[in-house]
């Protein structure tokens, strides 16, 4: 599956087809609609709709959707909480834009923060092969229980004075992370 790959590049030839794709990424965080896109070009919505269509292959709604995608996915990379790029991005509600990116990306905009997060550590993730980097969700839920055990050991033998609490408690979270990959 194509998840995370950019949509096909369109080529359209039709100047107001241009314009229009032109307007709506550079107004993306705005609220748009076809009665406004059509309005603020002074053409029918109906034959901006087909020409739109018949140049792209897209819906407008659809165009703009995936450029939102796109657009919010970007911010996330770039370390921007996934529900800040979701109204940076012109989602009017995070749930919608969650939908949104569930359908599209087969996963959910917090999830892929966390897989980009995680995946930083490994060099597979950065080549984007997620499958031998093992960044499947109970792969990820592991290592963050296993981070969240060693911590709390951490803690607790710091908290009694104990000499070696880091070590130890880098012990015990390798053991609990090494149990739980059977």
């Amino acid at each position: 599956r194509e998840d995370l790959e950019p949509p096909k590049p369109v080529d359209p030839t039709n100047p107001r087809v241009l314009s229009l794709m032109r307007y709506m990424e550079e107004h993306l965080a705005e609220d748009l609609d076809v009665d406004a896109l059509a309005e603020q070009f002074y053409v029918s919505k109906f034959h901006m709709m087909r020409q739109f269509r018949k140049e792209t292959g897209f819906t407008v709604h659809a165009y703009l959707q995936q450029r939102r995608l796109l657009h919010a996915r970007d911010l996330m990379e770039k370390g921007m909480r996934a529900t800040e790029a979701c109204y940076r991005s012109g989602f009017r509600s995070y749930s919608s834009f969650t939908r949104a990116y569930g359908k599209r990306y087969g996963t959910t905009p917090a999830f892929y923060v966390l897989q980009h997060f995680f995946g930083a550590l490994t060099p597979s993730v950065i080549q984007g092969d997620m499958e031998a980097a093992g960044a499947s969700y109970g792969a990820m839920v592991l290592t963050v229980a296993t981070m969240f055990i060693g911590l709390f050991v951490i803690v607790a033998l710091a908290k009694k004075g104990i000499k070696g609490a880091v070590l130890f408690g880098m012990l015990i979270s390798s053991v609990v992370y090494w149990a739980g990959s059977f």
